[in-house]
């Protein structure tokens, strides 16, 4: 579509969908204001909402600076963009309809909340968070229909159960410049237990000559990803070793072996015993077939040394939300200790005895005649509780022990996360995640990472962690679109400024202004749109700050390169 012909599709899109012009600002009702952007931040404010002063010529110059960019193909295999979704359409014009929409429709950013979402009707964040802070857009219809919806222009946030950005393009199809989806598209280093493997494994390479910095002694158990020739045999030379024969009788148990991919809910975990020594030793030909096996196994070292809760063992799910690519912002958030129903016996051959996930304990068949409830209720910790719980039984000795260490403790584990795994991000102002990390914790009190979970569970089980999951997500909303709000306020003063000076609509230089509207949709927060004082997320890194403020001093200025 030509320039010259945008005005009246404007028009003619509007009227096609009904909508009834609100705004009609004449661009001469603004003619005494000029020169800087700062000086018209009172002009283009009314009622709690940034608006353009010429909606028409602030669509031609928008479509001109958002270009959409295609993303690495890597980011998105197997992507199917052209075929209906989840009940929608393809439309490859939609973020260009969706911005002929803001620019007559301010107020869908500043004072609306509107979610397309698939989560089920009777899932908690659809009965008890969306009502509270917004409004669901997303069309219903029966399975059974034929028919297929347009995307709903008035979306801000896509809250979305499955990665679509496989099925829809970031920028083009959805996800558009003022708007959120809640996947990030190239985050598999950060997720999927092999790639994340190998990932660390790189990350400690790259710090050899830092071992105060990193270092396999530290947060992570050494882990051998066996589809790697050079991995695998590292650790069939270590396995075949009397160094493996005297750790096997001074811990009992070394290593799980995990499945690397595709596995969830505590699945896929096997404790190495003897009859796991076994199938490794025949499947791989003790390390003669390395080369040739292609099964994802990986193998990592057992925390042999568990803290014990009530003769328990105990992990940890916490959870990271990175609530920016472009650049990255993240934040922690607590979560909980959960126990599990059998007590610790390394020599049990039931991996319920070391895997604390609540659906395996909901099918432990030692405890049929518990309710649901009751097993709930007894293997869900609060934090609270949980630190609480080792002050009282003199574990430790520091009634503040939650504030000045293990909270600290998880936040620089998801900072060493987030900077080996960073690479692979779509760096995409519009997109966020929410992510379920595990952990568990030894006697001397040290803690270990197990594994990040995308998508992770937030349909509380107890009456707690309902209230944790339903705040968090309120929380997590909060924060993503105080962004979207604050770079579109840069946006509708940007686009106001130019065509003051160049009341033509004829913007020189328009390569150069791409490059400054870049920058200025880069996500950081405006003063009027920092998150509520009362969010309960902890600030943990943000790239829009120097040195250790990038990460609220949690990193030495010494491990900050690698």
């Amino acid at each position: 579509m030509s320039t010259s012909t945008r005005p009246y599709f404007i028009g003619l899109f509007l009227l096609n969908i009904g909508f009834i012009f609100l705004l009609n600002f004449s661009q001469d009702s603004h003619s005494t204001h000029h020169h800087s952007t700062f000086l018209h931040t009172q002009a283009n404010f009314f009622n709690g909402t940034y608006y353009f002063d010429d909606p028409t010529a602030a669509y031609n110059l928008l479509s001109q600076l958002d270009v959409f960019e295609v993303i690495d193909e890597n980011a998105v295999a197997g992507a199917k963009y052209d075929t209906p979704s989840m009940g929608f359409k393809p439309d490859f014009d939609y973020c260009d309809k969706h911005r002929a929409y803001f620019v007559e429709n301010p107020d869908l950013v500043f004072k609306n909340l509107n979610f397309v979402t698939n989560y089920a009707s009777g899932h908690k964040f659809m009965r008890q968070v969306l009502p509270m802070i917004g409004k669901d857009v997303t069309p219903r219809f029966s399975k059974s229909q034929e028919a297929f919806y347009d995307m709903p222009l008035d979306t801000n946030i896509y809250f979305i159960f499955n990665l679509w950005f496989s099925r829809r393009q970031i920028g083009k199809q959805f996800s558009c410049l003022s708007q959120a989806s809640n996947h990030i598209a190239g985050h598999e280093d950060l997720y999927r237990k092999d790639l994340s493997s190998a990932a660390l494994v790189r990350y400690a390479k790259a710090q050899e000559a830092k071992p105060q910095c990193f270092s396999f002694d530290k947060y992570f158990p050494k882990t051998w990803v066996l589809r790697d020739k050079d991995q695998c045999e590292d650790f069939f030379a270590e396995f075949l070793s009397p160094k493996y024969k005297q750790m096997k009788k001074e811990r009992g148990m070394v290593y799980f072996r995990k499945i690397g991919a595709n596995v969830h809910e505590g699945k896929g975990v096997f404790p190495v015993n003897e009859n796991e020594e076994l199938n490794i030793q025949n499947l791989y030909k003790n390390g003669s077939a390395c080369r040739t096996v292609r099964d994802n196994n990986l193998i990592q070292y057992y925390v042999y040394n568990p803290l014990l809760v009530m003769n328990r063992k105990f992990g940890f799910r916490c959870f990271m939300l990175i609530a920016s690519t472009n650049p990255i912002i993240a934040y922690y958030h607590d979560g909980y200790a959960r126990l599990t129903l059998n007590t610790y016996d390394t020599k049990s051959n039931d991996s319920s005895t070391f895997v604390t996930n609540i659906g395996v304990n909901l099918q432990n068949s030692e405890f049929k005649d518990w309710t649901s409830k009751q097993i709930q209720d007894f293997t869900y910790w609060p934090m609270e509780k949980f630190a609480g719980h080792l002050y009282e039984t003199g574990v430790v000795s520091d009634p503040e022990w939650l504030n000045n260490y293990l909270r600290k403790e998880f936040m620089k584990v998801k900072i060493h996360l987030i900077r080996m795994s960073h690479k692979g991000f779509a760096r995409k102002s519009s997109l966020f995640e929410l992510y379920g990390l595990d952990y568990v914790m030894d006697e001397n009190l040290n803690l270990w990472y197990i594994e990040t979970n995308t998508m992770p569970l937030v349909d509380g089980f107890t009456a707690h962690s309902t209230q944790l999951f339903n705040q968090m997500l309120i929380d997590t909303f909060d924060i993503v679109q105080n962004l979207a709000k604050s770079r579109m306020k840069r946006v509708v003063l940007y686009i106001n400024e130019l065509l003051r000076q160049y009341e033509d609509g004829a913007v020189p230089n328009i390569e150069a202004r791409r490059e400054e509207f870049r920058k200025l949709t880069m996500n950081r927060f405006e003063p009027e749109f920092m998150p509520r004082e009362n969010n309960t997320f902890y600030q943990i890194m943000d790239e829009n700050l120097q040195g250790k403020d990038m990460y609220m001093g949690l990193i030495d200025q010494e491990c900050l390169t690698f």
